[in-house]
This record gives structure tokens, C-alpha cells and sequence, in this order.
């Protein structure tokens, strides 16, 4: 699948509530471009939800890989 097509996916499960599918697919993203700012965009966003109790430290590690 392309990056494009797997981006959309990883929208599209994030606008159906599943949040846990749609992040492993903006990882699966990340692992073949580890650059690709809108998979990590949409990673911090994950991370920022009030309900993920990891969220602090993900969003950390996603700032590094950006900086």
C-alpha cells in the first residue's frame, strides 16, 4: 500500500474512534519513513487525547524525531 493510501486509512480510523488501529497505522507509516510529518502529526494527536494515559511521553518522543 502506498503512503498516501495508508495515511488515509490511519484518518479514517481515527475519525471511526479507533484510535488503538489508527495508531498502529500511522506507526506502520513511521517505520517505512520515519520523517513523514503527518504520521508523527498524527501520532501527537493520539497522544494528546485526554483518556491516553501514555500520552506524555510519546508526545516527547515524537518531538525528538521532529527536532
Amino acid at each position: 500500500m502506498s503512503v498516501h493510501k495508508d495515511l488515509a486509512k490511519a484518518k479514517s480510523l481515527l475519525k471511526k474512534g479507533k484510535s488503538g488501529e489508527a495508531r498502529a497505522q500511522f506507526q506502520k507509516v513511521l517505520d517505512r519513513f520515519p520523517q513523514n510529518k503527518t504520521a508523527i502529526a498524527g501520532l501527537q494527536s493520539l497522544a494528546r487525547a485526554p483518556s491516553d494515559p501514555g500520552a506524555r511521553k510519546r508526545n516527547a518522543e515524537l518531538s525528538k524525531i521532529v527536532a
